[in-house]
């Protein structure tokens, strides 16, 4: 499959490219440098999966998933990226989404009994993997159909899709999370400050090369094993 080879050589030369992105110091005057090559970074990730996605679901062969983005990244990253984070739920987004209605029952008290184990301390972090629980657990716990809606709004899959569009369309990282408590990390994790009482997921900018990285493998695989020619799906194909 030479093809398929020089696409997927390309893609990896331009995810080690963007892994090594830097900035001047001297050029960087009144703006903190290293979090915007990392938000920059992000966007970069992102959009590589996005494309990815729409070779796996091309339009030629999913013409309506093609016309829906959240469906089309969300599936793509449960199908192709080995994320097992990733169809986790997140409890402090899931107990800050709860109706009213659900104070005092099973899942209510489930979250806060859960939650009540992190510490709030400068500093403490903590992998999401250590903190969030499978769907099936929660949906046990689960009496109203609005909390079903909120475990799924909250799996790792969608919270990911909304971070993305807030990287693309905004230009901006969104929530309170220090980068610099995910410094060199690979996967989702929770941080708090001292004196607060909130919860700040941090998506690390090595968790999105590890997407990307992961994934461009499974893509490779479904290109070969179909025979499938990635500048053939091109709009404007031959264009590397």
């Amino acid at each position: 499959y030479p093809l398929i080879k020089t696409f997927v050589d390309f893609i990896e030369r331009q995810i080690e490219v963007i892994s090594v992105l830097t900035f001047e110091p001297s050029q960087a005057k009144g703006v903190a440098g290293q979090d915007n090559i990392n938000l920059y970074k992000k966007i970069s990730y992102v959009c590589l999966l996005d494309y990815f996605a729409s070779l796996r679901f091309h339009k030629s062969a999913y013409p309506q998933l093609s016309k829906q983005n959240n469906k089309r990244f969300t599936r793509f990253l449960e199908e192709c990226a080995a994320w097992d984070v990733g169809r986790l739920v997140s409890l402090p987004f899931l107990s800050d989404r709860l109706p009213k209605a659900s104070v005092g029952g099973k899942l209510s008290q489930f979250l806060s009994d859960k939650l009540s184990s992190i510490g709030n301390n400068f500093g403490d972090t903590v992998s999401a993997k250590d903190i969030d629980e499978q769907p099936e657990t929660l949906l046990k716990l689960s009496s109203l159909e609005k909390e079903e809606e909120a475990i799924d709004r909250c799996q790792h899959y969608s919270i990911l899709y909304r971070y993305r569009n807030n990287l693309v369309h905004q230009a901006r990282r969104p929530g309170g999370a220090s980068e610099l408590m995910g410094e060199g990390l690979n996967e989702a994790c929770y941080h708090t400050y001292a004196n607060d009482q909130s919860i700040y997921l941090l998506y690390p900018v090595g968790l999105f090369k590890e997407l990307c990285t992961s994934s461009l493998r499974t893509l490779r695989s479904y290109l070969e094993r179909n025979n499938l020619d990635p500048f053939d799906m091109e709009d404007d194909p031959r264009c590397f």
